[in-house]
């Protein structure tokens, strides 16, 4: 009976997949936090709701970011 053994390399032919691709829809509800505040000020009457775009941007992104972290994970250059 023979032995054999293989050896093989992690990078041949190991087709990167992105775990996180669904994750991506979400950069589209970036743009529409303007409205958000400007709908919740025309239901409410309330100037306060006008604020509310730059509170996400300048305070909770920011936060978010912090908490969040850098991502170890990142997609290799022959991706």
């Amino acid at each position: 009976m023979k032995n054999i053994s293989v050896t093989y390399d992690a990078k041949i032919n190991t087709p990167y997949v992105d775990k996180k691709k669904w994750l991506w829809m979400l950069s589209m509800l970036y743009p529409l936090e303007g409205l958000l505040g400007i709908f919740l000020h025309y239901k409410t009457a309330n100037e306060y709701w006008l604020l509310l775009p730059l509170i996400i941007a300048y305070c909770i992104s920011p936060i978010a970011d912090w908490v969040i972290g850098e991502d170890k994970n990142n997609p290799p250059d022959t991706a």
